[in-house]
């Protein structure tokens, strides 16, 4: 058994993971003065947390390798774990990941399993109980949870055994958990950690803490010594503990009180501090408005949405981008002398395939084929690695000078035509993994953005480098993008955001609509006539040239275009601001469906509906977000202090001391230019001293969530 404890040391070890002993799975014991109602579970160290830790020394190496009982792992911050409590919900849960793709570690249990994968932003996800996804039921164990491992034994008698262990896959080759997954939990489903000795239940934390913080102010200790201590019982006995953020705001309260002094009553802290230690959760964004279903556009979406498991707001996007797509830049409306033809780049936001977002294409090529048959097959493409490669597609005729001989001497030069290039400039570029396109613009170097930017802007492309003779002019390129909200948070970087690439796209949220076990489909005698339709909209759009607003919604344009043109702060104000443009190229595309060239009232509704989805879609994404991680992680702060507010020191301390006074200056600048954040002067113990609090629009929006 040594052995084997020893084997289990070094590969946990060499796998960067903490080990801690538990009690004994057989042998009658006690915690405290109470008997193990969780035999070879609980942890026998009253502070396991601070104990747990990947480099050990030679007395703790001995300890553990001596230990005859169980072995734990606390779920480090960036790693989550389900725990399927039957055996036949570990088989339903390894067929869920593996039809998915997605890599795990794996653990045979007395009962059930463990599967271990990465969290979708480290630090996030705690601990639940009662999830049920796909008719699968588990337990997540995430931030201050811990799960037994092997060598240890079951109460049963039945060994721990990995199938898949920590060495046979490196933590980073670990898939991402789906949000899927996670947005299952059940309503009723509660915190839960291991038991702790003497544990501070839930409902005790907050006054349990801030009495002893009381009393250690009183006591004359300082606000350092204060968190020290605090820190270090919230992490031993609050089962479970409270987010470090909470405890920070309970210190920051206490202190404001001279030390040595009475000090403010546990109802004075709390009056001062937020016991909802998260934001609320954002809410799905509603069902488009029936505005948006207006005419054609409406008819295809109410036929194609009974067969089908895709959500109508894909399908009604892709439709809208098709049609701008294949009737070209012929129609148009102007802005001062700028002239904004109808193409339109969108990206559906779902969670991996669970979402439907290819389901929601499937219909459109062959509804767009009785205008030009020929335009599915040579004017859609995929795939968005390179500006160079984007601009391939839509070259001109490419010429280069050539010498001109005579009897073998040069006489001359004249220009030769080395390539036709591309006489029809339309392009529809659907990109089913467009997280790799960010992640290809995030390479030095590469110029895809600034030419994405110049084909929704005027479809005049080039790039300035020897290598790149090609260029394109007036090419008519649209985009139809895939992405999951994980991975669009992860890889759309500040730059991107406020260099306006992000706000020439149309952000959707979509999901799943229903459940169809034979699949759907529709039959030709169906979508014939919507086919004829399209073509005759498609035909007339070949007919005309600029677009413009009758006199009503000429008068609905006035209303709206203040709130439209309006900033909006943070991340979520940079992928909106070009909300009228937007709009506008929306409202010409449903005319155009009605064989109009002139916008009507309904025309500018039914854009502004779909708009009003996008920026729902936008709010629930990138709402809250700054897009600069160090303003990103002061701003959740702030929304947790309210009231209370952080001082200079106490924004150094989230970062360890480690971010300079200049980069954190920036962040609050940023914040305070958004209207997130002000700071107030004030005089504590005859010294001034600066705070920095929620901004009050920020805080209003908070609590109103809440109040919902």
């Amino acid at each position: 058994m040594h052995q084997e404890i020893a084997r289990a040391l070094i590969g946990y070890g060499t796998a960067k993971l903490p080990i801690i002993p538990l009690c004994s799975p057989s042998l009658p014991h006690q915690h405290g003065h109470a008997a193990c109602k969780h035999p070879g579970k609980v942890p026998l160290e009253a502070r396991w947390q601070d104990l747990a830790v990947v480099e050990m020394d030679q007395v703790r190496y001995q300890m553990l390798s001596q230990h005859p009982y169980n072995f734990g792992l606390p779920i480090p911050h960036d790693l989550i774990a389900l725990d399927p409590d039957t055996r036949e919900d570990e088989e339903g849960l390894a067929r869920l990941l593996a039809a998915r793709g997605l890599r795990a570690w794996r653990q045979r249990t007395g009962k059930g399993g463990h599967f271990i994968l990465r969290q979708p932003e480290p630090g996030t996800i705690r601990n639940s109980v009662k999830v049920e996804f796909e008719r699968v039921r588990f337990d997540i164990r995430g931030v201050g949870g811990q799960i037994v491992v092997w060598p240890s034994v079951h109460v049963s008698g039945t060994p721990y055994q990995w199938i898949v262990a920590p060495w046979d896959i490196p933590r980073g080759d670990l898939s991402i958990l789906p949000e899927e997954f996670l947005l299952s939990t059940s309503k009723n489903a509660s915190r839960q950690t291991i038991p702790v000795p003497h544990a501070i239940p839930e409902g005790g934390r907050n006054s349990t803490l801030t009495s002893l913080a009381g009393t250690m102010r009183k006591r004359g200790m300082t606000e350092d010594a204060i968190l020290a201590a605090l820190m270090a019982e919230n992490l031993a006995k609050c089962a479970p503990p409270l987010d470090e953020a909470e405890v920070r705001a309970i210190v920051s309260s206490i202190s404001r009180y001279p030390a040595g002094s009475p000090g403010p009553s546990e109802e004075q802290v709390l009056s001062h501090i937020s016991l909802l230690s998260q934001p609320p959760a954002p809410q799905w964004p509603d069902d488009l408005a029936k505005e948006a279903f207006h005419g054609l556009a409406g008819q295809i979406v109410e036929t194609i949405e009974p067969q089908t498991e895709a959500d109508p707001v894909a399908i009604l996007t892709n439709l809208l981008v098709a049609i701008g797509s294949v009737i070209g830049a012929g129609p148009h409306f102007r802005v001062e002398k700028s002239q904004h033809a109808l193409r339109l780049f969108a990206v559906l936001v779902g969670e991996s395939s669970k979402a439907r977002k290819g389901l929601s294409w499937n219909q459109i090529p062959g509804l767009i084929a009785g205008s030009d048959p020929n335009w599915p097959a040579d004017n859609v493409t995929s795939g968005l690695s390179s500006g160079e490669g984007l601009i391939w597609h839509v070259r001109d005729p490419i010429s280069q000078q050539s010498p001109m001989r005579e009897k073998g001497r040069i006489k001359g030069y004249e220009m030769v035509q080395t390539d036709p290039g591309i006489e029809d400039k339309r392009l529809l570029v659907v990109e089913p993994e467009f997280a790799r396109t960010l992640k290809v613009m995030a390479r030095e170097g590469n110029v895809l953005s600034a030419v994405i930017r110049a084909a929704w802007d005027d479809g005049n492309l080039r790039v300035l480098t020897k290598s790149s003779p090609a260029v394109a002019t007036g090419a008519h390129i649209s985009i139809i993008g895939h992405i999951t909200k994980t991975e669009l948070l992860r890889y759309l970087d500040s730059t991107e955001a406020g260099n306006g690439f992000a706000n020439r796209f149309i952000w959707m949220l979509v999901r799943r609509s229903k459940a169809l076990p034979e699949g759907g489909g529709l039959p030709d005698a169906v979508i014939a006539p919507l086919r004829e339709a399209v073509a005759r909209c498609v035909g007339f759009a070949t007919t005309i040239g600029e677009i413009k607003r009758d006199a009503e919604a000429k008068e609905l344009w006035a209303q709206v275009y203040q709130a439209l043109s309006d900033g909006k702060p943070g991340l979520f104000g940079a992928v909106i601001g070009r909300a009228e443009a937007q709009v506008m190229r929306l409202a010409c595309l449903y005319a155009v469906l009605d064989c109009s060239d002139v916008i009507r009232v309904a025309h500018l509704q039914a854009a502004l509906a779909v708009w009003k989805r996008a920026e729902d879609s936008a709010q629930f994404i990138f709402g809250g977000r700054v897009g600069d991680p160090v303003a990103d992680k002061i701003m959740e702060e702030l929304k947790i202090s309210r009231s209370v507010g952080l001082s200079l020191t106490e924004i150094s301390k989230l970062f360890g001391r480690h971010e300079s006074a200049e980069r954190i200056g920036k962040a609050l600048a940023l914040l305070r230019e958004g209207g997130m954040a002000y700071s107030e002067k004030s005089d504590t113990e005859g010294r001034p001293e600066i705070r920095w609090f929620i901004g009050k629009n920020e805080l209003a929006a908070k609590e109103a969530k809440e109040a919902n």
